[in-house]
């Protein structure tokens, strides 16, 4: 059997080739809240606390998983996002801080308002189950895969939230009501770019909601932009993650689709990555 301190040094050892330092330590805080339920401080306090075998054993179990680039949420069917706790699989994304951004930005804006809120691609849920906890209003959300609504419809549950889930294509799809503010984080990884993605994440992440065809970048954008038109209130609000490639690019097809009040924002790494536009 071993301490805390022996099994982050194994950690460290094993998983030094996939990832950096600081993003090991984070992964094995994670594993050890989720066996022991010991937060960082827990851990300083006992160390050299030697585990005994049942949780010793569950944990080495993980870490042989996480070897194999296995992503840790996954492992533990649970990913935390704008302070909710998520179940995920490898059917849904992993949800990224980018759109924690980006989920920020809707909800500072639309504060104190009762609004009617679309979410396209909504995959595990996380920006309408969100948006749903702190603003007031009717939410929909849609994702074409019926797994994804599935796991979305569960973390709703858990949250407590109402949400209308629609299983549909968009490029298919005729709602049946308008809204003030449609929010989407769609595929935008071109294929051209796996050569520079982890392959935790080539590996195990659904590659239809990362990826687009390079010769068709702005596919879902451009989809969008059409279904606001049809089913956008005057004066309403759209919200987008991009790829910081596209920002100027984006807003320029926004611009010539009667948008107004084009904002391009950055994260917190300094790239454009979220846009927000007024419906003209």
């Amino acid at each position: 059997m071993n301490s805390l301190f022996d099994i982050l040094e194994q950690f460290r050892d094993k998983l030094i080739h996939l990832y950096p330092k600081n993003e090991i330590d984070s992964i094995f805080f994670l594993v050890i809240n989720h066996i022991l339920g010991f937060s960082r401080s827990d851990y300083f306090l006992n160390s050299y606390k030697i585990i005994e075998l049942k949780n010793n054993n569950k944990i080495f179990k993980i870490l042989d998983r996480l070897e194999t680039a296995e992503p840790v949420q996954y492992i533990l069917n649970s990913s935390h996002f704008y302070n909710l706790n998520l179940y995920v699989d490898k059917r849904v994304l992993i949800p990224r801080s980018e759109t924690e951004e980006l989920v920020d930005w809707v909800i500072k804006d639309n504060i104190d308002k009762e609004l009617t809120f679309l979410d396209i691609g909504t995959g595990s849920g996380c920006i309408s189950i969100a948006l749903s906890k702190h603003l007031t209003g009717n939410f929909t959300a849609i994702d074409i895969s019926n797994d994804a609504v599935d796991i979305a419809m569960t973390n709703s549950n858990s949250n407590n939230v109402n949400i209308d889930f629609i299983v549909g294509d968009i490029f298919k799809h005729k709602f049946i009501t308008k809204f003030d503010v449609i929010v989407s984080n769609p595929p935008y990884v071109l294929n051209s770019e796996k050569i520079n993605i982890h392959k935790n994440v080539l590996k195990y992440e659904p590659s239809d909601a990362i990826f687009v065809k390079n010769d068709s970048p702005l596919i879902f954008y451009e989809r969008i932009i059409d279904i606001c038109k049809k089913y956008m209130n005057p004066k309403g609000l759209l919200y987008l993650e991009i790829n910081h490639v596209f920002g100027s690019e984006i807003c320029n097809l926004l611009s010539k689709s009667f948008f107004v009040n084009i904002e391009l924002k950055k994260d917190i790494n300094g790239r454009d990555r979220m846009v927000k536009a007024k419906l003209n």
